[in-house]
């Protein structure tokens, strides 16, 4: 395997040496600029300051006082897709070929749909939802802020089908349609960011700082980003850069009543008339102990984090390429599990941390390149992640388990289009190593290495009203654990289920992955889609080789050399009814895994300690469910809308009959939101409910673990509103939300914390701050 990756990575090397000067040699020449006109589609009068972007090389402008613009794009490079927004307009998405584009063509904004029609990144190939069949939702920073939530991932709970394993207010773990752990991947700078996310208490890992967007791939995308996303993807969408000529900057404050919680971000960006950009971004967080429904603090739920991030690249004719870094620090307060009866609590507005917590640190490298060559295009990242974590409880001197990993990926591809046709080949990989820190307390995995390589192909075929999609892929990975070091065999480590003077061993999983899908448009109304997906994961290093205490969960783990991969197979169907006044969304899934693996409570004391054996084990797996999402306009226009969604989940073996663990309850997300009269431009008033039903539905680990055998039905109520006003020339965005405004004490079903009979969060009032400045 090693041998193999090497050749990929050489390959890659080869691509990129060839293809670079290649763009170089081609700046200037047979080059076609794109000029038009955007006007209102029922008033006819041109619209200044509408965005007008290619994503397909991450290039864009804007429209001038007589809504002109214009835009280089390379001739080789036939087919583009262009995409035209405005605050209260329809986007509107328009592939074109660059030879047939007639400047001065007039391009027309209707009033905003009801259902946005958003250009997607994450799924392979960049398109409009309506022609991707893979099951993607999106959510933008702006409905974000607007929420009052206090992480990204419970921002994400408002997605049907997303749910987050919650330790506290600072961690939450992402969970989609019941698929949760190392099963769901994360993109970060348009790479995997793996960050331990094997841990129950080891959360998504970064936050919205920089960021335009977040997509949620639903469903089994290991043809796209291998072992690891069998089960879906959180794929953050890096902000844009600032249009040709501009510099842009921000500053956000935020506050939030329950754990006195403040975040001030601040970010700058230019992008000059030569091509040469920049960004700079940068975050403060802290918060002190949060406070439940009945009144009382959770002690040690404190947390605060530091963000930098900044980049750097080129727009030129040949395409984009760009270079980001990102620091990413979090302190995260553990909460012990005699917290009812021992509280850690100190005074309310205590910030500083105590034992027990957690220290994270990331540093993530990345470089992206998209290249015109040829008729297609050529699109590379490589990336070099490290990730530093120590889990501190008995001094602050002291680690006790204490993590260094580093992972270097890279992902190139090349895209070519033809008139009805889209062919994508690429290879992906990446080396990560993972060894424990000298002079820890507690060893739970050994030192190892990761190689992983890949290569895949996806073909689009667009015929008439129906688009076709197919996929596949070949992975393969070799795991090697190394429990040699001095370090390990003073602790007393050994590699389960292997003799204790074997300090080495090796595991090989490779597996293919495949999806074939399909959308039919009926109608202008009415559209259907189709998906079989098939996906692949290998065991990650906990489920294989842990051996120890896992910190902060007082829990003795057992891994086992000897798991095979899951395989999964899943079938999608969507289908959407949309008119001027009502839209509906009805997505059903079925999913089959063989070898799922599962942590486990045995029953059987470690000796020599109070703890408990949790060890991994493997079976067969069934899921289904689905959701249900309407919206509606009563007026006809975005003035009054009522929004609604159900999301439902369930689990079984199909042998024993076992219900699976961390099955999330059913729930019901309901909002109303109305437009006001102009107290303030784009005001808001927006009332909101989220009613989770009973959750009775328990494996045999959980009702071993926790004290009762059901999570109780719940529901609560927020509230927000907002708009933007002036202060002189400066335009100032304000929101302000209500979450839990009944102040109820509840404990979420995937809460970590359920097992220790803690509840979540209480009433929480969130101001938020937004300036926007235009410097240039």
């Amino acid at each position: 395997m090693k041998n193999m990756y090497k050749s990929v990575f050489m390959i890659v090397g080869m691509v990129l040496a060839l293809a670079i000067p290649s763009a170089f040699s081609n700046s200037g020449v047979d080059i076609i600029e794109l000029k038009g006109v955007v006007r209102d589609a029922e008033s006819k009068e041109p619209i200044v300051g509408v965005n007008i972007y290619l994503p397909d090389i991450e290039q864009g402008t804007t429209s001038n006082v007589n809504g002109e613009f214009s835009i280089k794009v390379g001739n080789k490079n036939k087919k583009v897709l262009i995409q035209i927004s405005y605050v209260g307009y329809k986007t509107k998405l328009i592939r074109v070929n660059t030879a047939e584009w007639k400047n001065g063509e007039t391009i027309f904004l209707e009033e905003e749909s009801i259902v946005v029609n958003e250009v997607i990144v994450s799924a392979g190939r960049i398109a409009s939802r309506d022609e991707i069949p893979v099951l993607v939702e999106k959510m933008g920073i702006k409905e974000m802020r607007t929420d009052g939530e206090i992480n990204t991932m419970t921002s994400l709970m408002r997605i049907p089908g997303v749910e987050q394993i919650a330790y506290g207010t600072g961690v939450g773990k992402p969970v989609i349609r019941g698929m949760s752990f190392s099963r769901i991947l994360s993109m970060y700078q348009g790479a995997r960011f793996e960050n331990q996310q094997w841990g129950a208490d080891h959360g998504l890992g970064v936050n919205d700082l920089g960021i335009e967007a977040v997509e949620v791939i639903k469903g089994p995308a290991s043809f796209l980003y291998g072992s690891g996303a069998v089960g879906g993807v959180v794929y953050l969408v890096d902000e844009r850069a600032a249009p040709k000529g501009r510099m842009l900057a921000e500053i956000n404050s935020t506050f939030h009543s329950n754990t006195l919680g403040m975040r001030q971000t601040i970010g700058l960006k230019e992008t000059r008339q030569s091509g040469l950009f920049y960004g700079i971004n940068a975050a403060l967080e802290n918060h002190a102990d949060y406070i439940d429904g009945n009144g009382r603090t959770i002690g040690n739920s404190r947390f605060n984090t530091q963000t930098f991030r900044a980049n750097t690249g080129l727009q030129k004719d040949w395409g984009t390429i760009k270079l980001s870094y990102t620091y990413h620090q979090q302190n995260l307060g553990i909460i012990a599990d005699d917290e009812l009866s021992h509280s850690l609590a100190t005074t309310r507005n205590d910030r500083n941390m105590q034992l027990p917590f957690q220290n994270i640190q990331d540093h993530l490298l990345t470089f992206n390149s998209i290249l015109q060559l040829g008729t297609g295009r050529l699109e590379t990242t490589v990336g070099h992640h490290f990730n530093s974590r120590k889990e501190i409880e008995a001094a602050y001197d002291l680690v006790d388990l204490g993590l260094l990993q580093t992972n270097t990926t890279f992902d190139t591809k090349y895209f070519l289009e033809n008139n009805n046709s889209e062919h994508i080949v690429g290879v992906q990989g990446f080396h990560l190593t993972n060894s424990n820190m000298a002079n820890v307390e507690e060893i739970l995995i050994p030192d190892a290495q990761l190689w992983d390589a890949s290569l895949y192909y996806l073909y689009t075929l667009r015929k008439d009203k129906t688009t076709w999609q197919a996929g596949l892929r070949y992975d393969g990975r070799s795991t090697t654990a190394d429990a040699s070091s001095s370090v390990i065999r003073e602790f007393g480590y050994n590699l389960p289920q292997l003799p204790n003077d074997q300090r080495k061993f090796t595991t090989q999983h490779n597996g293919i992955s495949g999806s074939v899908g399909l959308i039919h448009q009926f109608n202008q109304q009415l559209n259907l889609k189709s998906n079989f997906s098939s996906g692949f994961r290998a065991p990650d290093l906990a489920e294989l080789f842990s051996n120890g205490q896992h910190a902060g969960t007082q829990r003795y783990e057992v891994g086992n050399v000897n798991f095979d991969r899951e395989q999964n197979f899943q079938l999608d169907l969507a289908m959407q009814y949309q008119n001027r006044f009502f839209s509906f969304e009805v997505s059903p899934f079925i999913n089959l895994i063989s070898n799922y693996i599962y942590l486990t409570p045995t029953g059987e004391p470690k000796e020599d300690t109070d703890l408990m054996i949790w060890a991994f084990d493997q079976g067969n797996a069934y899921l289904y469910g689905g959701e249900l999402q309407s919206k509606i306009r009563p007026m006809g226009n975005e003035k009054l809308e009522f929004n609604f969604a159900y999301s439902v989940v369930r689990g079984e073996n199909p042998e024993t009959g076992n219900k699976m663990p961390l099955i999330p309850a059913d729930r019901i997300v309901s909002s109303l939101k109305c437009k006001l009269p102009s107290v303030l431009e784009g005001s808001y008033f927006k009332l909101s409910h989220n009613y989770v039903f009973e959750q009775n539905r328990l494996s045999p680990r959980e009702k071993q673990a926790y004290t009762t055998n059901s999570t109780d039905a719940f529901q609560i109520f927020g509230a927000s509103v907002g708009g933007s006003f002036k202060i002189g020339p400066q335009a100032v965005n304000l929101d302000v939300a209500v979450n839990n405004i009944f102040n109820k004490a509840y404990v979420d079903h995937l809460s970590f914390l359920r097992a220790f009979d803690i509840n979540n969060i209480g009433r929480n009032l969130t101001v938020n701050l937004n300036l926007p400045l235009k410097i240039k």
